[in-house]
């Protein structure tokens, strides 16, 4: 920051403790300047203009103009390539971006007013923030509540009438409520305040101020913003050369003060003083806006933009009085200061919040196309206390069918992450939005976009079993195990399936339990009929599209056959080692290659029985008085089973017979 100065006091000299040439000082300190290129007359020449943001009906941005500003502030039309490293008004004059020419100041319409971006920065939570200044006056007013008497002169009063934070100016001519002085007296030195309550609905200023209309959630209030808080920059952009009252949030500056006199000068003890650091509509300071082309002020303004209809207030008091607030004359190349019951225009300045500006705009600019098996919420969290801006869609499948949701932004495919906790932030080509996505655990897909400035559209397709049943009357159920999705048919009573259709190829099932080919979207597709319970189980392993079944039934009881096998019941063998298994069921091994593994190795066998069978028990096929026992399920070593066939006996059951997990596992596999 630079070193405040005062070798710019010579102009107020003659002045200094001279209070009665007040009146005189105006016209003393205007230069010869005329006003006739008030930045009121906005064209081509000087600026370019955005057309109206705010959509006040659906409190929401325009998405077009919000395009269309962002393409004047950035480099390349984007949010995220807005230069937001303290660049001012003369900054952006110089931005040649979206058909925007070299020496255009950038305004835009919100609400009933035009403003003039005169800052890029970013606020305390990292968002990035435009300061807007009204582009001209909006009538005059006096600074207190009192056009004949303006109050005390002492800067050791409890309210002087200088002080911004319990200015009439700031609670009513601006609608941002609280705390005021009342000033009733000439000689009076105020001690106490008038309640001006909450801001107005129907104030002129109401959008500005009052949170039930909308907008003040995408402002930013001066606390939240580094150079209205810091101390170093009173006085740097200033050409008084002295710390002034009001210019900051600050109430520990020692130095700069007239006399290098806190104590007697400075308002930073008095409640109140920062009472202005909450409001969303504020008058500028002489710092901010500067005062000639030689003295810019922070935002680098040049004198045909800090040109207005007439002489407009500041907020910045002045250093030798206590009832003397700085002005800046209509050219836009002189200020003074005079008393706070005199008449002078009012043109207010705001901090707009882009990323949530934006993102409320692109919000409106999402949408969504899904298949009839996926359902879509959204929600749009605002920033508040810096909490992140993000329009969150989230899609759900509306039945257990359903194995997967693939999604897709235009046709792009999204990389879906398995948690939260793993959800990687992803930017797209164009850099205009950041994106990112996870499974929750409702088996859902959250997706979470940020800082988007282009109509999108997200595609959300099931990927699952659209189930049915015809011929007949019955009821499916699904579920999901892992990559298996199974589909569970339940003919009405006298009723079976007879056929499958899966896409169109219609399949007539021969055997209790077998594979499917040439149908399905799956790595592999098998079924189970179940013909003791009427019950009939397509297993889809790893689905990779969407699927169709249709389960024809009819009123005849299929013969369902069991698949030929080793020794009547099939086999199955690891190297050392064979199973087989009587008619009626089957065997599973799981276990090592135990060639030539160690004597500890062991293989587990698992017998499975079909419907109609059960179980009885192990035996050695080669020697059958051999026993290993009657348990479903049997871990042996490698020096048990070498050279050995392991047998699983099932015998038949009558048709009365109730399945259970004693005598017949084949529940435990569907």
């Amino acid at each position: 920051m630079k070193k405040i100065s005062k070798g710019k006091t010579g102009l107020l000299i003659a002045c200094l403790g001279v209070f009665a040439l007040a009146m005189i000082l105006p016209a003393f300190l205007f230069s010869s300047r005329a006003a006739v290129d008030a930045f009121t007359s906005v064209s081509s020449s000087n600026a370019v203009e955005v057309g109206q943001l705010w959509d006040s009906t659906n409190k929401t941005f325009e998405i077009g103009t919000m395009r269309t500003l962002l393409s004047y502030i950035s480099t390349d039309g984007t949010l995220e390539r807005i230069n937001t490293n303290n660049q001012n008004a003369e900054n952006i004059r110089g931005y040649t971006f979206g058909g925007k020419i070299n020496g255009q100041a950038v305004v835009v319409n919100l609400g009933g007013y035009k403003w003039q971006v005169v800052y890029l920065t970013k606020d305390n939570y990292g968002n990035r923030i435009a300061t807007l200044l009204m582009t001209n006056n909006d009538g005059t007013t006096t600074y207190g509540n009192s056009s004949s008497n303006y109050g005390g002169s002492s800067f050791t009063s409890g309210f002087p009438t200088s002080m911004y934070g319990t200015s009439h100016i700031r609670a009513v001519t601006l609608n941002n409520g609280g705390a005021y002085v009342n000033i009733t007296s000439n000689s009076s030195n105020p001690s106490s305040v008038t309640n001006a309550g909450s801001p107005s609905t129907s104030h002129q200023y109401a959008l500005y101020t009052a949170p039930s209309l909308g907008l003040t959630q995408y402002l930013v209030q001066p606390n939240n913003v580094w150079y209205q808080k810091e101390p170093q920059l009173l006085g740097a952009d200033n050409p008084i050369g002295y710390t002034l009252n009001n210019e900051s949030l600050s109430t520990n500056i020692t130095t700069g003060w007239n006399s290098d006199n806190p104590s007697q000068y400075s308002y930073q003890t008095k409640a109140y003083y920062t009472q202005w650091g909450a409001d969303y509509l504020w008058l500028p300071s002489i710092s901010e806006t500067g005062t000639s082309d030689s003295d810019a002020g922070l935002w680098g303004l040049s004198s045909t933009e800090r040109s207005a209809s007439s002489i407009w207030w500041s907020r910045s008091g002045n250093y030798l009085s206590s009832y003397y607030v700085y002005y800046l004359n209509s050219s836009g190349s002189g200020y003074a200061y005079n008393s706070v019951n005199y008449s002078y225009g009012v043109r207010p300045a705001l901090h707009l919040n882009l990323d949530s500006a934006a993102l409320r705009a692109a919000q409106d600019a999402v949408s969504t196309t899904l298949d009839g098996n996926v359902s879509v919420t959204a929600t749009y969290s605002s920033n508040e206390n810096g909490a992140e801006d993000v329009v969150t869609l989230t899609f759900s499948p509306k039945n257990p069918n359903v194995s997967k949701i693939s999604l897709a932004i235009d046709s792009n495919p999204i990389i879906i992450s398995a948690s939260e906790a793993s959800a990687q932030i992803f930017i797209n080509a164009d850099n205009k939005y950041q994106y990112k996505c996870y499974n929750d655990e409702n088996g859902s897909i959250v997706l979470i976009i940020r800082a988007i400035m282009q109509d999108i559209n997200v595609t959300a397709t099931s990927v699952g079993v659209n189930a049915s049943v015809a011929g007949g009357s019955g009821t499916i159920e699904s579920y999901r195990e892992g990559d298996v999705l199974y589909v569970i048919a339940h003919p009405a009573t006298g009723q079976y399936v007879n056929t499958i259709t899966i896409d169109n190829a219609t399949i007539t099932p021969t055997y209790y339990k077998a594979q499917i080919y040439g149908a399905g979207n799956a790595i592999n597709v098998r079924y189970t009929a179940m013909d003791a319970s009427n019950l009939f189980v397509l297993e889809f392993e790893k689905l990779f599209a969407s699927t169709t079944v249709v389960f024809n039934l009819s009123t005849v009881l299929p013969d369902y056959e069991v698949p030929p096998t080793v020794n009547g019941g099939g086999g199955v063998g690891i190297v050392g080692t064979v199973a087989a298994a009587t008619s009626g069921g089957e065997v599973r091994m799981v276990g090592n290659d135990i060639a030539n593994g160690a004597d500890t190795d062991t293989v587990t066998f698992i017998a499975v029985a079909y419907s109609g069978y059960r179980f009885v028990g192990w035996v050695n096929a080669n020697d059958e008085d051999e026993s290993f026992g009657n348990s479903d399920t049997i871990s042996l070593t490698k020096e048990q089973v070498n050279g050995k066939v392991i047998k699983a006996v099932f015998e038949k059951t009558d048709t009365e017979y109730t399945t259970n997990g004693e005598t017949n596992n084949q529940d435990e596999i569907v």
